[in-house]
């Protein structure tokens, strides 16, 4: 049986799974961001222990490295790398927009074209597009409200996933896309996604691993003009 923890700290709902050959076995949910550095290690002993599984018995670990929380990728992506470096496990840096696109073409296999969007900020989005075979239409990009629209082409069948502004929604009422809500990864399909991935050996390189930002961190400059 091949065993797989999961870590998602990228939003306001933490997440901790457990899976085994692809298929989901138990998780933990916490929605208070605030104290996701402080529960996630509990979380994790708690999936494990109901498995009756030990860390050793792991094969790999996938963290949701981003985009998202800053502190909460760094929370997630620093407990990752520690379980792994500690009991010599692959560890699976995966990107939150492609595990959504994946998530939508296992539930919704019709369309042409996926597009995966979550809030950066206000009138702010991370984006990526995606074919129905999860290639990359568009590389993962950090976008203003604005040029969203611009992605959108009248002549492909369009699903829209993730989480989105209602002012963004009602701006492209008057197109024919269907928007599936997304705010938690379906662990039956983040599973699925993982396996494939462990099975093409698909890790990451253990020590260069970090957090898909996207976006530069926003600093003031305390120099006043002279």
């Amino acid at each position: 049986m091949e065993y797989f923890l999961h870590i998602d700290t990228s939003a306001e709902t933490c997440t901790v799974a457990l899976s085994a050959n692809g298929i989901p076995r138990t998780h933990r949910l916490n929605t208070d961001a605030r104290s996701q550095a402080a529960n996630i290690n509990n979380m994790i002993a708690g999936v494990l222990a109901e498995e009756k599984i030990t860390m050793s018995e792991l094969s790999g670990v996938a963290v949701c490295a981003g985009p998202g929380s800053y502190t909460g990728l760094r929370v997630s992506m620093a407990t990752a790398k520690a379980i792994c470096y500690v009991n010599d496990l692959p560890l699976f840096a995966q990107n939150k927009l492609t595990l959504m696109a994946h998530q939508a073409i296992n539930q919704h296999s019709e369309y042409d074209i996926y597009i995966a969007v979550l809030i950066a900020r206000e009138q702010e989005y991370f984006v990526a597009v995606y074919n129905r075979d999860l290639t990359e239409q568009t590389t993962p990009v950090h976008m203003s409200e604005a040029d969203l629209p611009k992605l959108l082409n009248s002549d492909k069948n369009i699903l829209i996933v993730g989480n989105i502004h209602q002012q963004t929604v009602n701006s492209l009422a008057g197109s024919e896309i269907r928007i599936l809500p997304v705010e938690i990864l379906d662990l039956e399909s983040w599973s699925k996604y993982t396996y494939n991935q462990f099975k093409c050996n698909e890790s990451v390189n253990l020590a260069s691993a970090e957090p898909f930002y996207l976006k530069q961190v926003y600093t003031h400059n305390s120099k006043k003009n002279s």
